[in-house]
């Protein structure tokens, strides 16, 4: 039978102060053993991530984040085509309102592009 491989790995006190939570919280186990499994897991997710087409987290939040924002351009449509506009007197706010969602999607679209765009540079 051969001989297991020995792997050593220095690590900061608070990791070491986190493995030792963990082999606390599953008592029969070492140190040895939680790190094997923890090592285990993190690459088994690492490679699936590697293989896989899925969406990431982020992508799925730019897309819910795009159709909120479609959805609040189709509530301001919605409003403006059930808008009694004989009981206003101001036609010029009608007008204003008119023009400014009558692009929703692409309004939508730069609203999410000018998000991104702030949330990449913080």
């Amino acid at each position: 039978m051969a001989k297991n491989r020995v792997v050593q790995v220095p690590c900061a006190d608070g990791l070491y102060k986190r493995l030792e939570a963990e082999r606390l919280k599953s008592d029969d186990k070492t140190l040895a053993e939680v790190g094997r499994e923890l090592w285990e897991f993190a690459l088994m997710i690492k490679e699936r991530s590697e293989a896989s087409d899925a969406r990431t987290n982020r992508e799925l939040l730019e897309e819910i984040l795009l159709t909120g924002k479609e959805n609040q351009e189709i509530l301001k449509q919605t409003y403006l085509n059930s808008f009694d506009s004989s009981k206003s007197t101001n036609t010029q706010v009608i007008e204003q309102v008119r023009n400014g969602t009558a692009k929703s999607k692409e309004r939508a679209k730069e609203q999410v592009e000018e998000y991104m765009d702030t949330a990449k540079s913080e």
